[in-house]
């Protein structure tokens, strides 16, 4: 819902690595984590699957 976007991460209600910094704190800042790839996720490893 774009009217009632929660704090923290807009998808954090909806993602299953949300967790408590994704709830409260800003988003990170946009990087690339691989050429033409880019992320602003706490999480983004844990999304990708790399080990």
């Amino acid at each position: 819902n774009l009217t009632n976007i929660p704090p923290g991460c807009a998808f954090n209600p909806r993602c299953r690595y949300a967790q408590d910094v994704c709830r409260v704190d800003p988003v990170p800042p946009l990087f690339e984590v691989q050429q033409g790839i880019s992320s602003a996720c706490h999480f983004w490893k844990e999304v990708r699957g790399d080990d």
